[in-house]
């Protein structure tokens, strides 16, 4: 279950789903993606400063 395409497929449904139940607006949108950038990015740099804790950024 390691295939790109069958994890953007479903997440694109749960997507879909999620959309057509709470109807969110553009504001709604955006500070979603905004807020799973930072939650990424922000734990992908975590693990990079644990794993190599003399790499300053």
């Amino acid at each position: 279950m390691k295939s790109f395409f069958f994890w953007l497929s479903v997440a694109l449904g749960i997507g879909a789903l999620m959309g057509s139940i709470l109807r969110p607006g553009v504001l709604e949108i955006v500070i979603v993606i905004a807020a799973l950038n930072g939650l990424f990015y922000g734990l992908r740099s975590f693990k990079s400063r644990k794993a190599d804790p003399k790499v300053s950024c």
